[in-house]
């Protein structure tokens, strides 16, 4: 069932992206990802009712954790959208998606995790994958150790530790509640842009960004949940691989939807992944 779950992850983060991707081309990034956030929350609301009972496991200690986490995952977020602001766009997406390799790094060392051979080789093969569909060599070639670097760098630390230690909440209160905690806190990202001196846009009916945003909360909160379940039956370090491989079906997206140049490289490192992410079912079962 972890397989499962971090399988349903994989396309619904892949999608989420995609369709966020349209929200941002209508909005600027910060908009974007406070209005995502806040129909989040909304739809957090409507579920309350059936997860009430859950409640019962959580403790301050657990309740804390969880919101120092979320502070750390809007960190990462307002890092990674001043990121891509600049040059190294490019730059900023492949270094911060290497989160999960800093997840599966910190599951192994704080959680004990153990894995076979065969699993190791098989999330070994699937990192490599990552490297050689995300990196435009000729663009990291004459790489400097810019501002762009440090926020990327930030980001990827940030969401590394976000999910691999909300593993302890999801023990305490299951599933649903850790992602309801975290996205409560989206007016933290309102602060933020007002601080900036920053406009707040809106989606109206001229940029037409309402839908583009519903898909994307809907989609993207669907594949955490799913990540939650996923590590609540599973090993982190197995799932966070799978999941965190969602690029290589958001490139083809993103080539099908958008018509965005597709790579060799790319078509390469997908080929890659995908063998790894069978090979470490399989080592699995």
């Amino acid at each position: 069932m972890a397989i499962f779950f971090a399988i349903i992850c994989y396309f619904c983060w892949a999608s989420g992206d995609a369709v966020g991707v349209a929200a941002v081309r209508r909005l600027d990034p910060y908009s974007a990802t406070f209005w995502s956030m806040a129909l989040s929350t909304l739809m957090f609301l409507t579920l309350i009712p059936w997860q009430w009972a859950n409640l019962a496991g959580l403790t301050l200690s657990g309740l804390i954790l969880n919101l120092v986490l979320g502070i750390l995952l809007i960190a990462g977020i307002i890092t990674y959208c001043e990121g891509v602001k600049t040059d190294n766009a490019a730059v900023v997406g492949t270094i911060s998606a290497a989160f999960i390799a800093v997840t599966v790094i910190l599951s192994l060392i704080f959680f004990h995790e153990k894995i076979s051979a065969a699993q190791a080789a098989a999330i070994i093969v699937i990192f490599f994958g990552l490297g050689v569909m995300s990196i435009d060599w000729q663009t990291f070639k004459n790489l400097t150790w810019d501002r762009s670097v440090k926020l990327a760098l930030f980001s990827m630390v940030t969401w590394g530790v976000y999910f691999a230690f909300i593993k302890i909440p999801i023990r305490q209160v299951g599933w649903f509640w850790p992602n309801c905690f975290t996205f409560a806190l989206f007016p933290l990202l309102y602060i933020y842009i007002r601080f900036r001196g920053m406009k707040l846009q809106r989606p109206t009916a001229a940029n037409r960004a309402f839908l583009p945003l519903i898909g994307t909360a809907v989609l993207s909160r669907t594949a955490e949940m799913s990540y939650n379940l996923a590590i609540s039956q599973g090993l982190t370090s197995i799932v966070a691989p799978i999941a965190g491989s969602y690029p290589t079906l958001f490139v083809l997206l993103a080539a099908w939807w958008f018509k965005d140049p597709f790579k060799k490289h790319q078509l390469v490192g997908i080929i890659i992944i995908l063998s790894g992410i069978v090979g470490l079912a399989f080592a699995t079962k």
